[in-house]
């Protein structure tokens, strides 16, 4: 999320080549679903490598960066390693999965569910959906709780709960939209604040871990909190959460001028993020340890030790315009698949408006319970990351690719496959 995100949505109206009223993640009424009886139409996009890049960076980096200092309080040092393995892990699924776009006749498929339906017809489509829903609710009950969070760091006057049901009934009638169409700005918004987050974590755990040193006249290495069985499993549920963008790969594909090069941008691509992760990573531990607070974001542990700094203001103030501009965007997919599937495209004019304000407000207010119930960032962030995001980067792409291609490729590769799904 991602992000994920990770703000894993942030990037799907840019126009550096990319469809511009695609739905990365459900197919849409804007977009007749391939169907059974349908043929998959063949896409080929303007955007260069660079472009490409771009695109998936902006998807995949955002807020499960925040909690990856606390993967490190969970698993220690070795958490680098870690990182590592799973960046190149993810790497080659999302090779997987770009290649199971490739159907009969040279043509493409556009979408996660789309390939989901290519090797298990409908069930697999929804299968592939209903995951997606998972990952989708649970990045925007993340927003809520990382907007209150930052909020009542800055402004204490009102505590969490208080924040996200504010924010939650401000972003209700945003929800009421039926289209999310003049967005393409929040791909650079997001990725700037990104960067200034990571820029944040970096610095300031440099001098929060030297200021503990000069205190101390010398520095204790962090040890892991938790045992390593129990630790390293919460540090995996986190990683995978920072990495879990697979579902927007197929749209970065087709929308690719070259789609060949889609290995190079994915190899590059995942060397960028993961260079920005392991910093984050190892500053962001260094400077705090196992010191870090309990909601699992150190953003707020960097806010709540240096109160009176403009900079970490800044940095919560930009956060929290970031998460509510962004938490449309995940919401507006849930709300159309649900809706298509109730069938209100039936409805007169004046019902449908009625039921679609209706039950996109019961959804917020789902976020909004959920958020205020389990007001901890780190636990809904590897909750998520269990449910639904490492079927999704992991388990789908390698299964998927090995039931469309078991006939046709080595049987040791198979098994090869086998072993690793």
């Amino acid at each position: 999320m991602a992000d994920g995100y990770e703000d894993i949505t942030s990037f799907k109206n840019v126009q550096f080549g990319t469809p511009s009223e695609s739905e990365l993640f459900i197919e849409t009424s804007s977009k007749k679903p391939y169907d059974d009886d349908d043929q998959p139409f063949q896409h080929h996009g303007n955007a260069n490598v660079a472009q490409s890049i771009f695109n998936y960076v902006c998807a995949m980096v955002g807020t499960g960066m925040l909690a990856l200092p606390s993967a490190l309080e969970s698993g220690g040092w070795i958490t680098l390693l870690i990182i590592f393995i799973i960046s190149i892990c993810a790497n080659f699924t999302a090779k997987l999965l770009v290649d199971c776009m490739i159907v009969e006749g040279g043509k493409r498929l556009t979408t996660y569910a789309e390939i989901g339906q290519q090797c298990f017809g409908k069930f697999g489509k929804y299968l592939v959906q209903v995951f997606q829903i998972v990952t989708l609710f649970g990045v925007c009950t993340i927003f809520l709780i990382l907007a209150g969070l930052n909020l009542n760091s800055v402004l204490p006057q009102l505590t969490m709960h208080d924040y996200v049901l504010i924010c939650g009934l401000i972003l209700m009638p945003v929800s009421w939209l039926k289209t999310m169409r003049e967005i393409s700005f929040l791909a650079l918004v997001g990725l700037i604040s990104s960067m200034f987050v990571a820029l944040t974590i970096i610095v300031f755990g440099i001098r929060h871990g030297m200021d503990f040193s000069s205190t101390n006249s010398y520095y204790v290495v962090p040890s892991p909190r938790n045992t390593f069985v129990s630790g390293i499993s919460v540090a995996i549920n986190i990683i995978v959460f920072s990495y879990g963008g697979h579902a927007v790969l197929p749209t970065i594909a087709n929308s690719m001028r070259h789609p060949e090069k889609f290995p190079l941008m994915v190899n590059l691509a995942y060397v960028l993020i993961t260079c920005v992760y392991m910093l984050v990573s190892a500053f962001g531990y260094y400077g705090w340890g196992n010191n870090q607070g309990p909601s699992g974001s150190i953003l707020t542990d960097i806010q709540c030790a240096y109160p009176d700094l403009r900079i970490t203001t800044a940095v919560s103030s930009i956060l929290v315009i970031h998460v509510m501009l962004a938490y449309p965007i995940p919401m507006n997919p849930i709300n159309l698949y649900i809706e298509a599937a109730l069938g209100f495209e039936k409805l007169n004019k004046y019902m449908e408006i009625v039921f679609r304000i209706l039950l996109r407000s019961t959804v917020v207010l789902a976020t909004m319970f959920i958020a205020s119930v389990v007001p901890y960032f780190g636990d809904i962030l590897s909750l998520v990351s269990s449910l639904s995001v490492i079927a999704m980067v992991f388990i789908f792409p390698t299964f998927f690719y090995w039931w469309l291609h078991r006939r046709n490729i080595p049987v040791w590769k198979l098994y090869a496959l086998s072993l690793w799904e």
